[in-house]
């Protein structure tokens, strides 16, 4: 059985945070699934993936605009 709402909360956090650039980071997220991302529940592994991703590709745009 596949859930798809998490998949779609994930997503929307990442392309909140990071834009359009923090999707591909997310799914990158949600495929290996590193570290902690590993122990979390459904929904929680998502939400957090996607709160990662965004932040992630939001910090590496402002460092290459800066470049």
């Amino acid at each position: 059985m596949f859930i798809l709402a998490d998949e779609i909360i994930g997503m929307a956090i990442a392309e909140y945070i990071g834009g359009t650039r923090a999707k591909f980071e997310f799914v990158r997220f949600d495929m290996k699934k590193p570290g902690v991302l590993k122990k979390l529940e459904a929904f929680a592994d998502d939400a957090i993936g996607g709160l990662i991703a965004g932040a992630s590709s939001l910090m590496y745009s402002e460092a290459t605009d800066k470049i």
